[in-house]
């Protein structure tokens, strides 16, 4: 049987075929056993890769524009402290779902943190060109289309294992709507009691849509709005 990791890259080197030229940046699932064997498996869902920084740009570069060994070695602050904190915060409340996790306890997060965490996820971006740090809608939802085939492709390698994906800002879930139509029931929005939308993947997981992990509001109100929200999914889950 092909591991997750054999499967994206023969994957990808179909998609690369397709985009011609055009610069490519690999995503996927960081480590494979790790994601396996963690709970919740969590994917995000994100727009593209950004390649705004200097130092975030040349430490790609350095991993041959693979998303999947840049979180390997940790990442960067931006983007992925408060992706770390999520994380965090979600394994505390999944599988302790009457557990408050404090923000003193959460707040802290460095490179050793982040490469800890960041194993035992997934991420896919819908357009796997670089973009710069805003995203050209328009020419994201163009590529996205495009690709929408090959999107559903690498999607479905995950789809009978993972239980959470984060849907990172409401471009992002507009667009998932589109080309993943028939892997997660959006015709059924479902609501926490305070109004953060989810939806059921077809397989049992959800699908949370949330703002981005670099959105402009303080760091504790993004941690407490996504784990908030996922305690209560869990709790109603679990009922």
């Amino acid at each position: 049987m092909m591991s997750i990791k054999d499967l994206e890259d023969e994957l990808f080197e179909e998609w690369i075929k397709k985009r011609g030229g055009e610069q490519f940046i690999k995503d996927g699932v960081t480590d494979s056993n790790s994601f396996i064997s963690s709970s919740p498996r969590i994917l995000f869902l994100l727009k593209e890769a950004n390649k705004h920084s200097k130092d975030e740009d040349r430490d790609l570069t350095d991993t041959g524009l693979d998303l999947r060994i840049f979180l390997r070695n940790g990442a960067r602050p931006a983007t992925w402290d408060n992706a770390t904190r999520w994380i965090r915060g979600i394994r505390s409340v999944w599988n302790q779902p009457d557990h408050s996790p404090g923000w003193k306890e959460n707040k802290s997060v460095n490179k050793d943190i982040r490469r800890d965490f960041l194993q035992e996820i997934g991420m896919m971006n819908l357009k796997k060109t670089p973009g710069t740090n805003v995203a050209v809608n328009k020419n994201l939802e163009r590529v996205a289309i495009e690709d929408q085939e090959l999107i559903r492709r690498q999607f479905a390698i995950y789809k009978n294992f993972v239980d959470v994906v984060i849907s990172c800002g409401s471009v992002v879930t507009r667009l998932a709507s589109t080309v993943l139509i028939n892997e997660i029931q959006w015709s059924n929005t479902l609501y926490t009691d305070r109004g953060i939308e989810y939806y059921r993947i077809r397989n049992g997981g959800i699908l949370i849509d949330y703002s981005h992990p670099e959105a402009r509001v303080s760091e504790s109100l993004l941690f407490y709005g996504l784990i908030d929200a996922i305690r209560e999914i869990r709790k109603r889950d679990l009922d």
